[in-house]
């Protein structure tokens, strides 16, 4: 986001800085570590508070040129079906009713950081159809014409909301509490 600019608000969902406290019985990914790896990271009990570093902005705030608006932000609205939606390499987490945490992602107008619901602190976890986008230009010494092309292939090109539609993200949820593994004492 660009620096002392009060115009853009990261915070627009109104809970960065804030904390949940966890509950007995919560799913903690510290606790999973523990008890499905054995590692040696400090266990949650009931009561520690962790902050809540998720947030999100509307991309459009960020003034960013077009090259770099079409590259990272083309084609992940609604009207678009949400056809470039991805996933960001920036875990977060936010909260509600519960503790959600997994990476970030762009979708709809925004940039969520920490919303994605991966998994929750309920034990629910969830797929979503997001893709991993690169964000880098990598040349090629290929050229169109060297490119197979098959019989009845036009050259017009095919928009990715032509024919991929994500508009519902989720694609499969679930619960991690048949195993116990995780949970706050």
């Amino acid at each position: 986001y660009k620096k002392d600019d009060p115009e853009t608000n990261i915070d627009m969902l109104g809970y960065l800085g804030k904390s949940y406290s966890y509950k007995a019985g919560d799913y903690a990914p510290e606790n999973y570590m523990n008890d499905v790896y054995g590692t040696n990271v400090t266990r949650k009990s009931a009561g520690d508070e962790v902050n809540i570093d998720g947030y999100a902005y509307k991309y459009e705030s960020l003034g960013a040129n077009e090259r770099v608006y079409n590259m990272l932000f083309s084609e992940t609205t609604l009207t678009d079906k949400c056809a470039k939606t991805y996933l960001l390499a920036s875990p977060a987490s936010f909260a509600l009713d519960t503790l959600t945490f997994g990476p970030s992602y762009v979708c709809n107008g925004c940039v969520y950081f920490g919303r994605t619901d991966v998994f929750s602190s309920s034990g629910n976890w969830y797929s979503y159809s997001l893709a991993v986008r690169p964000v880098v230009s990598l040349k090629s010494e290929i050229t169109i014409e060297e490119v197979a092309k098959s019989e009845n292939q036009t050259d017009r090109e095919v928009s990715w909301k032509d024919v991929y539609d994500n508009s519902n993200l989720g694609v499969s949820f679930g619960n991690i509490r048949s195993d116990n593994k995780g949970l706050v004492d």
